[in-house]
């Protein structure tokens, strides 16, 4: 059974209507759409059985329900006219052939293996409504290049080198024993980097990182992490508001690739049958992108990005960060490890990030452009031993 929430419409969300009305919380009409009346009537209801009363119809509520004699029929997913998906009743947000449509590059095996776990990923962390899997798959998209990677490409670069104890880098990821920096590499949709990492989301998930921090990468953890990443920084309720630039400041740290994210969101949108235009565009209210107050919840390295300036030079890491996400360059051409010639430019680039209270203002580029960028410096390194110019970076 779905879980029946403000934004969705179906013939269960009229059999939900039906339901309150003959419990003595009557609506102004029954129309299959769950709206702010219906919103509120759940919420009535809720409270007089002494339950949680947020408006949505999960478990509990249905489960109470059910011993007033409530029994919803499943509607499931259906095609329409135009290949697009329209979701109701009992099915969930997303199935192979929503996968397929928003991710066409995925190659069909890759599909059948990876989607019962983003299925059980989604439901266990609230990504359960149209919008919301609309904004999470378009994210994870773009990140991983279709779920083409989930894991960072190791050259080891010079920046790489850098996460390796002793170095005010390591520290900020919590390595501390040799051979970490490659051990606690990037790995998942959206990378978590680093030993601190990897512990903290091991111990929230109940599942040992630290011994085999391989199992990051498997679409039975890798998943999970992304999942709850995106529900621990309120992502879930920006998503309800159509809010993808600050879902995207606040998992990029910038604007990286918004263009193509976009792409993959309007997409996901049509296949879901949602109207209404994303926040920002065509002149809908304005999505400033402003993440100050959602809660930060890490994943990576801030003291990464801190590391970098704009053309992916390292310089000095600021001791007091924490750890939050793996950092790529700004341009997948220029390698993560070029090492820097520019003293002064990164200080001016550190003294600048010092401004930021969150300091995730500078993090750069997606999973798929640090991988370009590791890449092309792993190349460009090789061809200098051999006395010729570097290859492009072009990935395979």
């Amino acid at each position: 059974m779905r879980i029946l929430r403000e934004g969705i419409s179906g013939e269960d969300v009229g059999q939900w209507q039906d339901f309150l009305s003959r419990q003595g919380f009557p609506l102004s009409k029954i129309d299959g759409v769950f709206g702010v009346g219906t919103r509120q009537a759940t919420a009535a209801f809720q409270a007089a059985h002494g339950l949680n009363n947020d408006g949505i119809v999960g478990s509990l509520t249905l489960s109470q329900a059910a011993q007033l004699g409530l029994q919803l029929q499943s509607q499931p997913a259906i095609a329409n006219n135009n290949n697009t998906i329209t979701i109701g009743g009992a099915s969930s947000v997303i199935n192979d052939e929503i996968l397929k449509q928003i991710m066409p590059r995925l190659p069909q095996a890759k599909l059948a293996s990876y989607l019962p776990f983003l299925k059980q990923a989604m439901e266990e962390f609230s990504i359960n409504s149209p919008l919301r899997a609309a904004a999470f798959l378009a994210q994870v998209a773009h990140e991983s290049g279709e779920f083409k990677f989930m894991e960072e490409i190791w050259g080891p670069t010079d920046a790489q080198r850098r996460y390796e104890p002793v170095s005010k880098l390591a520290r900020g990821l919590g390595n501390t024993e040799p051979g970490d920096g490659k051990r606690f590499k990037g790995r998942g949709p959206i990378q978590v980097t680093g030993r601190s990492n990897y512990r903290m989301y091991g111990q929230l998930l109940g599942v040992d990182l630290i011994s085999d921090p391989n199992v990051a990468a498997t679409p039975e953890v890798a998943f999970r992490i992304a999942g709850l990443y995106w529900h621990r920084n309120g992502l879930n309720e920006l998503a309800d508001q159509q809010m993808l630039r600050t879902i995207t400041k606040r998992i990029n740290g910038g604007f990286n690739g918004l263009a193509e994210r976009l792409k993959y969101y309007e997409q996901a949108k049509r296949i879901y049958g949602l109207g209404g235009v994303t926040r920002g565009l065509c002149g809908a209210p304005a999505d400033t992108g402003d993440d100050s107050a959602i809660p930060v919840f890490t994943r990576g390295s801030e003291a990464i990005a801190d590391s970098l300036d704009q053309d992916g030079q390292m310089v000095s890491a600021r001791p007091s960060v924490k750890a939050v996400k793996v950092n790529s360059t700004t341009k997948a051409g220029k390698a993560v490890g070029t090492k820097s010639s520019a003293k002064k430019a990164g200080a001016k680039k550190a003294s600048k990030d010092n401004s930021s209270v969150r300091g995730t203002n500078k993090v750069s580029g997606s999973s798929r452009d640090r991988r370009a960028a590791t890449k092309a410096a792993v190349k460009g390194s090789s061809a200098k031993k051999k006395g010729r110019a570097p290859h492009g970076t072009k990935q395979s």
